[in-house]
């Protein structure tokens, strides 16, 4: 009987070992059967947990938004601080992510948009619009408590904020060099700096 094939906990292994898969290679650059032969994994035990391979990449994002919801959350609405000390905090860890060497899901897709299926278009931009809501509402309680500029426009800064460490962790890897995010870090403490003349 294959590894996976109808422990409970099948599906999550999956998920888990994809995810780090996704992150070496992409996903369209994942070989289906390769993939599941290298993890012991047969076909027909796959497609019980997944009904196809397009199924498999929308629940891989759908995974890793969960968890990094739940990880905005204890970052930016249960954190310590002004919410303007954790937003910085947040980009701070972003950006020890990829000076670490590492990368995230978002990223790492985004940069295969035009490879992607729909589905899997539709639920990277459901997750990265999730992103950006909990970044907004970080901003509008900044703005209500004093610590952030109230020239802001929330919803607009936090889709700027988002694309600008997004765009710039892709350049990162590109170049192979921190650089760009700790320029793109110091604009950003400035950018939430309460110089309303900004």
């Amino acid at each position: 009987m294959s590894p996976a094939s109808s422990a409970p906990n099948s599906r999550e292994r999956l998920l888990a070992v994809g995810e780090a898969a996704v992150l070496a290679q992409g996903f369209s650059a994942l070989d289906q059967a390769a993939f599941l032969n290298r993890i012991g994994v047969r076909p027909e035990a796959f497609l019980r947990d997944f009904a196809s391979w397009d199924a498999f990449g929308v629940a891989l994002l759908q995974r890793y938004f969960l968890a990094y919801d739940l990880w905005q959350e204890s970052t930016l609405t249960r954190g310590q601080g002004t919410m303007r000390e954790r937003l910085l905090a947040y980009f701070h860890a972003w950006y020890d992510v990829y000076a670490g060497g590492k990368e995230s899901l978002d990223v790492k897709l985004s940069g295969e948009a035009g490879k992607l299926s729909e589905a899997m278009l539709k639920a990277l931009s459901e997750g990265m619009n999730q992103i950006i809501r909990r970044l907004s509402d970080t901003v509008r309680r900044g703005q209500m408590e004093g610590s952030l500029p109230c020239m802001l426009s929330a919803e607009p800064f936090a889709q700027m904020l988002y694309g600008l460490w997004l765009g710039s962790s892709q350049l990162s890897r590109v170049q192979q060099s921190a650089h760009v995010l700790e320029i793109v870090l110091a604009q950003t403490d400035a950018l939430l700096s309460r110089d309303d003349t900004l």
